[in-house]
């Protein structure tokens, strides 16, 4: 993935699987909804998971492993 990146909806499964759903995603991108009335905990849970998900990437984990 390193000419292209990894492809959103890789990323979509991987957070859905984890309690957060984005709001939309295609190939290229991903896009979440962050209204005024979100807490403190669920921003801090979509970023533990993103960085979870950067450490995977960067230790090559199989896909298996990911989802």
């Amino acid at each position: 993935y390193e000419a292209f990146g990894v492809p959103a909806t890789i990323l979509a499964n991987f957070l859905r699987e984890n309690g957060v759903v984005p709001e939309k995603c295609d190939l290229n991108s991903i896009l979440f909804l962050l209204t005024p009335a979100e807490d403190m905990a669920k921003l801090q849970q979509l970023v533990a998971l993103l960085v979870r998900f950067e450490k995977l990437l960067e230790s090559d984990a199989p896909l298996a492993e990911v989802l």
